[in-house]
This record gives structure tokens, sequence and C-alpha cells, in this order.
């Protein structure tokens, strides 16, 4: 039991621990091998989140590259939300480039084809309330170091890009991209303090 305690304290061995629980190489069911990964990362209800060594930085990188979107927000409210986490200047920065990898990815695919907007508006939502967190935060390093409506201008250039690259493809693209700018900005006006 000690020497188990002892791994789960060890961020290196912890690190591999994820790594080998995320990466395609073995036979062995992949989704049995991620439940590995997500003990680590999820924070745990009880508050036994001690268990381990988590290295959050290294959480959100690894649960983007597997596109677990809803997990990495998850990590990033748990950096912007955590007085310690945010005392840390490069912590806060890599939690803000996850929403922007994760709304990048957002506006590219839509998740629900049912749904009306252009893209997955539950997600997004969640990007713009962790933004509005971090607007409201009283940590002076929020503060410092993130201006939110550039972030969010971010977002839109984001639209535009792909506006872009949609004109160049098609008229029916273009249209869908006009209707994500629409639609992000009626989402950004619904959700965002002013």
């Amino acid at each position: 039991m000690e020497s188990s305690h002892m791994a789960r304290s060890d961020k290196e061995l912890v690190r591999e621990w994820c790594f080998l629980s995320t990466t395609k190489d073995f036979d062995w069911e992949e989704e049995k091998r991620r439940e590995h990964f997500f003990g680590v990362a999820l924070l745990e209800k009880d508050g036994d989140r001690s268990m381990y060594v988590r290295d959050l930085p290294f959480l959100i990188d690894t649960s983007i590259e597997i596109k677990e979107y809803p997990l990495t927000l998850n990590l990033a409210n748990e950096i912007i939300t955590n007085s310690t986490s945010l005392n840390d200047h490069d912590i806060l920065i890599k939690a803000v480039q996850s929403l922007h990898n994760v709304a990048r990815e957002c506006l590219k695919e839509k998740q629900n084809q049912e749904e009306s907007s252009p893209f997955d508006s539950v997600l997004m939502r969640q990007i713009l309330v962790l933004f509005n967190k971090i607007a409201s935060s009283p940590a002076a390093v929020c503060k410092e170091t993130v201006d939110v409506c550039v972030e969010l201008g971010i977002l839109l250039d984001e639209c535009q890009e792909q506006h872009s690259e949609a004109e160049a493809e098609s008229e029916t693209a273009s249209d869908s991209a006009s209707s994500k700018e629409g639609s992000l900005l009626s989402l950004i006006s619904e959700t965002m303090a002013p």
C-alpha cells in the first residue's frame, strides 16, 4: 500500500501513467485505459484528489490531444477557481490557451446535428462562462494577464477566418460561417456579464 502511495506522489510516474493510459500503442481496450487517465484527471467529488500528484497543464494537453473537451474545460475551471493555481502565471496562460483550443475545435465541428446552432453551443457557453470567471476573479494575475475583451475578439476572429475559408470553398459554406459569427455574438451577449 505504501509503495502505491509513493507512486501516486511521484509527478513523473503519474504523468507516465496518464500517457500510457491514453496512447494507442497497446492492444488492450482503449476505454479501459482511459478510465485510468480519468481517475487522475477528474476532481474527485469527495475531495480526495490528493490521491495523485496532478500536473494540470499536462492533463489539459492530454485531454485536448484525446479530444475530451468537457474534461479540458473541467480542468481549466479548476485552475481558474483555485487560488493556488492562480499564483502561477504560466498555469493561467495554459488554461486560457486551452479555452481557445477547445473553442477552435468547437467552431470547426458541430457535435450535435439536431441542434439549431452552427456549433456546439453547450461547450461554447462553458468556455464563455470560464472567461467570465476570469474577468470577475479578484486574483491580480487574472487582471494583469488576461484581457477578456481581447480573448473574445480572438474567438470572433476565428469565426471570421473560418468565414474566409468557407467563402473560398462554396457559397453554402459561407452562409454557414456567417451564421456561426451571429450565433457566437448572440451567445456572448447572453452569457457574458456587462
